[in-house]
């Protein structure tokens, strides 16, 4: 049998209080955000069926070496010979192969003008040279982990994975760039684009945001994985298809009550993933991964990992919901026994920033028993 979310809670409810005592609205809203956070846990601890996703393909990006910059020392601010492209939002630029380089904060295509993350220590130079660069590239919204890198440079070649620090340390200034070998994961970016304009079409499962006011780029697909913020209505969806020619924006859920003349903003969050060497030129990368749990909502929302984890599940929530109470420690050695036992089932080799300490294996199977207040 499939449980569901609600059966979930009424079955950890019923481990908090057996004598089937009533559970407050805070308890069973602690419960649900607990569950979900071990549905996480679970999609980053077992290499579940369900949870294995399609490769995913990412593409590095030129450099942008064309023409010169007119750079002023202590000034945010340069001027291009040659026009940028909004793409160029985001990444880094070094001036004269100086040794430092700087974030991109802003691109004015009409005017050419760059704006920096902060003021220029170098010289006047009407005709600097420059290069617009990218280290950090978006991995799936869904990941959880990755479990391998390949680069295509002649042949599919495995990408060794190492710690951010230790990459960081080998090329501080980003400027050792070739064959790529090895990566590392490095958090999540997030990007806020504000919106001036206003939703143009009524309710559905899409909205159309008028281009001049709104979107900042017209490119196919740019926007998917995006969230639409309707702050109107105080809700969100995600952004599954973006068609920029008609600035159509196709929403994986409706957003009750929208209509047009509605506000908001869009927002990426996304895992990102860095190289070592730096690539200079598009190169294409296949990333194989597992992806998060989905995190339920509703009580008639179905889990997608096996029933077999349900113990699991409920001895992580009350781990934790015990705190330093004697009976967290109980919980925790009967979550360990679980975990042993489905690592049989359910096993994975463990990255190097598993094995450096994120999780650790322990404890021997313990027999299912008794259920203590």
């Amino acid at each position: 049998m499939q449980w569901n979310f609600g059966e979930i809670i009424i079955y950890i409810n019923g481990l908090i209080s057996p004598g089937g005592g009533s559970s407050s609205t805070t308890r069973t809203t602690t419960i649900k955000n607990m569950v979900n956070a071990a549905f996480n846990e679970i999609a980053m601890s077992f290499s579940i069926e369900a949870l294995k996703a399609p490769d995913f393909f990412l593409q590095t990006v030129d450099d942008f070496d064309d023409g010169t910059i007119a750079m002023l020392e202590g000034k945010n601010t340069g001027t291009l010979t040659d026009a940028p492209n909004y793409e160029m939002f985001g990444r880094k630029i070094r001036i004269n192969a100086e040794g430092d380089y700087y974030l991109v904060k802003d691109v004015n295509v009409a005017t050419k003008l760059i704006t920096f993350d902060r003021p220029y220590l170098g010289d006047d130079d009407a005709t600097a040279t420059l290069t617009i660069f990218e280290n950090l590239y978006n991995l799936p919204y869904d990941l959880a982990w990755v479990k391998s890198v390949y680069n295509f440079d002649g042949d599919w070649q495995p990408l060794e994975e190492e710690n951010w620090d230790e990459i960081e340390s080998w090329d501080p200034n980003l400027d050792d760039t070739g064959t790529v070998d090895k990566f590392a994961q490095v958090g999540e970016r997030r990007l806020r684009e504000p919106i001036t304009g206003t939703v143009a079409t009524t309710a559905g499962t899409t909205a159309s945001l008028v281009y001049s006011t709104n979107f900042l780029l017209d490119d196919d697909d740019y926007y998917n994985d995006w969230i639409w913020v309707n702050t109107t209505r105080g809700k969100t969806s995600r952004i599954v298809d973006f068609v920029g020619a008609t600035q159509y924006a196709t929403l994986e859920e409706d957003i009750t009550g929208q209509v047009a003349g509605d506000t908001g903003y869009l927002v990426s969050q996304r895992p990102q993933i860095t190289f070592y060497r730096r690539p200079t030129a598009a190169k294409n990368v296949k990333v194989k991964y597992f992806k998060k749990h989905p995190i339920l909502i509703n009580n008639y929302d179905i889990p997608i990992i096996p029933d077999g984890f349900l113990q699991y599940i409920a001895f992580s929530v009350l781990e934790k919901y015990y705190g330093k109470d004697p009976l967290a420690t109980k919980y925790s050695q009967l979550k360990m026994g679980q975990e042993v036992f489905l690592k049989s089932r359910y096993s994975k080799k463990p990255s190097k920033r598993q094995k450096e300490g994120r999780r650790s294996i322990g404890g021997k199977l313990i027999t299912i028993a008794v259920q203590e207040q």
